[in-house]
Protein backbone atom coordinates (compact mmCIF):
# COMPACT_ATOMS: atom_id res chain seq x y z
CA UNK A 1 0.00 0.00 0.00
CA UNK A 2 3.02 2.28 0.43
CA UNK A 3 3.45 2.59 -3.36
CA UNK A 4 -0.16 2.14 -4.48
CA UNK A 5 -0.03 5.20 -6.72
CA UNK A 6 3.33 4.27 -8.28
CA UNK A 7 2.67 1.96 -11.23
CA UNK A 8 6.40 1.74 -11.98
CA UNK A 9 7.02 0.15 -8.57
CA UNK A 10 4.36 -2.49 -9.30
CA UNK A 11 6.03 -3.33 -12.61
CA UNK A 12 9.49 -3.57 -11.04
CA UNK A 13 8.02 -5.79 -8.30
CA UNK A 14 6.48 -8.05 -10.96
CA UNK A 15 9.86 -8.22 -12.73
CA UNK A 16 11.70 -9.18 -9.56
CA UNK A 17 9.11 -11.84 -8.67
CA UNK A 18 9.16 -13.26 -12.22
CA UNK A 19 12.96 -13.47 -12.07
CA UNK A 20 12.75 -15.32 -8.74
CA UNK A 21 10.29 -17.82 -10.25
CA UNK A 22 12.50 -18.26 -13.33
CA UNK A 23 15.52 -18.89 -11.10
CA UNK A 24 13.74 -21.71 -9.27
CA UNK A 25 12.21 -23.30 -12.38
CA UNK A 26 13.31 -26.75 -13.51
CA UNK A 27 16.37 -27.16 -15.69
CA UNK A 28 15.76 -27.53 -19.41
CA UNK A 29 17.77 -27.56 -22.61
CA UNK A 30 17.37 -24.78 -25.14
CA UNK A 31 16.39 -25.77 -28.67
CA UNK A 32 18.95 -24.42 -31.10
CA UNK A 33 18.04 -23.01 -34.48
CA UNK A 34 19.69 -26.03 -36.09
CA UNK A 35 17.54 -28.42 -34.05
CA UNK A 36 14.45 -26.41 -34.94
CA UNK A 37 15.37 -26.41 -38.64
CA UNK A 38 15.91 -30.18 -38.57
CA UNK A 39 12.63 -30.72 -36.71
CA UNK A 40 10.63 -28.68 -39.20
CA UNK A 41 12.56 -29.54 -42.39
CA UNK A 42 9.77 -31.66 -43.84
CA UNK A 43 6.85 -29.55 -42.68
CA UNK A 44 4.17 -28.91 -45.25
CA UNK A 45 1.57 -26.16 -44.97
CA UNK A 46 -0.37 -28.13 -42.35
CA UNK A 47 2.78 -28.78 -40.36
CA UNK A 48 3.57 -25.07 -40.18
CA UNK A 49 -0.05 -24.18 -39.46
CA UNK A 50 -0.11 -26.54 -36.49
CA UNK A 51 3.33 -25.63 -35.16
CA UNK A 52 3.34 -25.12 -31.42
CA UNK A 53 6.29 -24.32 -29.20
CA UNK A 54 7.25 -25.45 -25.73
CA UNK A 55 8.96 -22.60 -23.92
CA UNK A 56 11.54 -22.89 -21.18
CA UNK A 57 10.13 -23.44 -17.70
CA UNK A 58 9.76 -20.18 -15.84
CA UNK A 59 9.29 -18.09 -18.98
CA UNK A 60 6.88 -15.26 -18.25
CA UNK A 61 5.76 -12.20 -20.13
CA UNK A 62 3.91 -9.05 -19.15
CA UNK A 63 2.89 -5.75 -20.67
CA UNK A 64 4.86 -2.81 -19.38
CA UNK A 65 4.31 0.92 -19.53
CA UNK A 66 7.76 1.76 -18.16
CA UNK A 67 11.31 1.18 -19.36
CA UNK A 68 12.00 -1.68 -16.95
CA UNK A 69 15.59 -2.36 -18.09
CA UNK A 70 16.44 1.30 -17.41
CA UNK A 71 14.59 1.23 -14.09
CA UNK A 72 16.33 -2.02 -13.11
CA UNK A 73 19.76 -0.52 -13.85
CA UNK A 74 18.84 2.58 -11.83
CA UNK A 75 18.39 0.38 -8.75
CA UNK A 76 22.15 -0.29 -8.73
CA UNK A 77 24.28 1.76 -6.36
CA UNK A 78 25.69 4.96 -7.86
CA UNK A 79 23.12 4.97 -10.68
CA UNK A 80 20.79 7.89 -11.20
CA UNK A 81 17.08 7.34 -11.40
CA UNK A 82 15.90 8.49 -14.84
CA UNK A 83 13.74 11.59 -14.88
CA UNK A 84 11.15 9.93 -17.10
CA UNK A 85 10.88 6.20 -17.61
CA UNK A 86 7.30 5.96 -18.89
CA UNK A 87 7.15 4.50 -22.40
CA UNK A 88 5.35 6.36 -25.17
CA UNK A 89 3.78 3.08 -26.27
CA UNK A 90 3.25 -0.03 -24.13
CA UNK A 91 5.81 -2.79 -24.64
CA UNK A 92 6.36 -6.26 -23.25
CA UNK A 93 8.98 -7.71 -20.99
CA UNK A 94 9.88 -11.40 -21.14
CA UNK A 95 11.69 -13.19 -18.30
CA UNK A 96 13.44 -16.55 -18.55
CA UNK A 97 16.50 -18.32 -17.24
CA UNK A 98 19.85 -18.75 -18.99
CA UNK A 99 21.78 -21.49 -17.18
CA UNK A 100 21.63 -20.34 -13.53
CA UNK A 101 20.78 -16.70 -14.22
CA UNK A 102 17.33 -15.16 -14.64
CA UNK A 103 17.31 -12.64 -17.49
CA UNK A 104 14.81 -10.33 -19.14
CA UNK A 105 14.36 -8.48 -22.40
CA UNK A 106 12.01 -5.81 -23.68
CA UNK A 107 9.99 -6.61 -26.79
CA UNK A 108 7.70 -4.51 -28.92
CA UNK A 109 4.08 -4.69 -27.85
CA UNK A 110 3.20 -6.63 -31.00
CA UNK A 111 5.95 -9.23 -30.56
CA UNK A 112 5.08 -9.51 -26.90
CA UNK A 113 1.43 -10.22 -27.67
CA UNK A 114 2.44 -12.89 -30.20
CA UNK A 115 4.84 -14.49 -27.72
CA UNK A 116 2.20 -14.41 -25.01
CA UNK A 117 -0.24 -16.19 -27.34
CA UNK A 118 2.35 -18.84 -28.26
CA UNK A 119 3.26 -19.42 -24.60
CA UNK A 120 -0.47 -19.94 -23.94
CA UNK A 121 -0.52 -22.68 -26.61
CA UNK A 122 -1.70 -20.86 -29.71
CA UNK A 123 -0.53 -22.44 -32.97
CA UNK A 124 1.66 -20.59 -35.46
CA UNK A 125 -1.11 -20.28 -38.05
CA UNK A 126 -3.25 -18.31 -35.59
CA UNK A 127 -0.33 -15.96 -34.93
CA UNK A 128 -0.01 -15.42 -38.69
CA UNK A 129 -3.74 -14.74 -38.97
CA UNK A 130 -3.59 -12.31 -36.06
CA UNK A 131 -0.67 -10.47 -37.68
CA UNK A 132 -2.48 -10.58 -41.04
CA UNK A 133 -5.25 -8.43 -39.58
CA UNK A 134 -2.66 -5.73 -38.88
CA UNK A 135 -0.32 -5.98 -41.87
CA UNK A 136 -0.26 -6.95 -45.54
CA UNK A 137 0.07 -10.72 -46.08
CA UNK A 138 3.78 -10.71 -46.97
CA UNK A 139 4.63 -8.32 -44.14
CA UNK A 140 2.68 -10.47 -41.66
CA UNK A 141 4.53 -13.61 -42.80
CA UNK A 142 7.87 -11.81 -42.55
CA UNK A 143 7.08 -10.56 -39.05
CA UNK A 144 5.93 -13.99 -37.87
CA UNK A 145 9.10 -15.63 -39.19
CA UNK A 146 11.32 -12.92 -37.70
CA UNK A 147 9.67 -13.27 -34.31
CA UNK A 148 10.04 -17.04 -34.37
CA UNK A 149 13.74 -16.71 -35.19
CA UNK A 150 14.15 -14.07 -32.45
CA UNK A 151 12.63 -16.38 -29.82
CA UNK A 152 14.96 -19.17 -30.90
CA UNK A 153 17.97 -16.83 -30.87
CA UNK A 154 17.08 -15.58 -27.38
CA UNK A 155 16.97 -19.17 -26.14
CA UNK A 156 13.32 -19.17 -25.06
CA UNK A 157 12.27 -22.38 -26.82
CA UNK A 158 12.66 -25.84 -25.32
CA UNK A 159 11.04 -27.76 -28.14
CA UNK A 160 8.36 -28.22 -30.75
CA UNK A 161 4.88 -29.27 -29.68
CA UNK A 162 3.67 -32.03 -31.94
CA UNK A 163 0.20 -31.83 -33.45
CA UNK A 164 -2.57 -33.59 -31.60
Amino acid sequence: SLFAADADVAEIAWLEWAMARAFTSRDASVMTFGQFAAGTAFYDEDGWANLGLKFLPGTEIATTHFDLPQLWRSLQPDEQVPASHRLVEAASIVVWREAETPVFKSLSGEEGRCLEKMIAGMRFEKICVWLGRRHAKEEAAHRAGSMLRHWLDLGLVEGIVKEG
